[in-house]
């Protein structure tokens, strides 16, 4: 925090943690970066939350996995999977053009929901 850092919550410092607030604080991870590469998930994860708010907020999700590795059986993807390193420069250009654009720039009729309110 001294060197310029953010602590971004919407809990008090003496709120004690509970399962719903960890799906609401992947939406504030979902909703704060501008691509969303979870390292590995399952349908069911807590990842999955991250992921589904990713795709709500019209973030890209990349999925990577070792070259030749086997993958859990139940592992999901991303929009657009990488195997590293045979695709590094694949990833690369994705990351690049994903971080280039600007996701907090939505068109001028368009406001970005992070209740899930309807409107």
């Amino acid at each position: 925090m001294e060197s310029g850092g953010l602590l971004l919550s919407e809990y008090l410092p003496d709120q004690g943690p509970y399962a719903q607030n960890f799906v609401w604080r992947n939406r504030l991870q979902a909703a704060s970066g501008r691509v969303v590469i979870p390292a590995e998930w399952t349908r069911k994860s807590g990842t999955a939350h991250t992921v589904r708010f990713a795709r709500k907020f019209k973030r890209p999700v990349f999925s990577l996995s070792p070259s030749g590795a086997s993958r859990a059986p139940d592992a999901r993807e991303g929009d657009t999977h990488f195997e590293l390193p045979h695709d590094h420069t694949r990833f690369m250009e994705a990351m690049e053009a994903a971080i280039s654009t600007d996701p907090y720039s939505p068109p001028a009729t368009t406001q970005m929901d992070l209740f899930g309110s309807t409107r």
